[in-house]
């Protein structure tokens, strides 16, 4: 979701959007779509260096599945 749009504002966008692509290519569209408020994380927890050891492991190796052998 775009920094500093409230999903309400999201969904007007994409509806107003959508309105003038119909009304322009004479096509009814209906969609069913859900916007939820962003999931912030502390970018100091376990879960970032999990996914830095993966990014380091997998340029090691070229590519994720190739692991050494023990």
């Amino acid at each position: 979701m775009p920094k500093g749009k409230s999903p309400e504002v999201l969904k007007a966008e994409i509806a107003e959007k959508l309105g003038a692509w119909s009304k322009k290519t004479h096509v009814a569209v209906a969609f069913d779509y859900s916007i939820a408020e962003p999931m912030y994380r502390n970018p100091e927890r376990e879960w970032v260096k999990a996914l830095l050891d993966l990014q380091i492991v997998t340029e090691m190796m070229g590519r994720i599945g190739q692991l050494p052998k023990l």
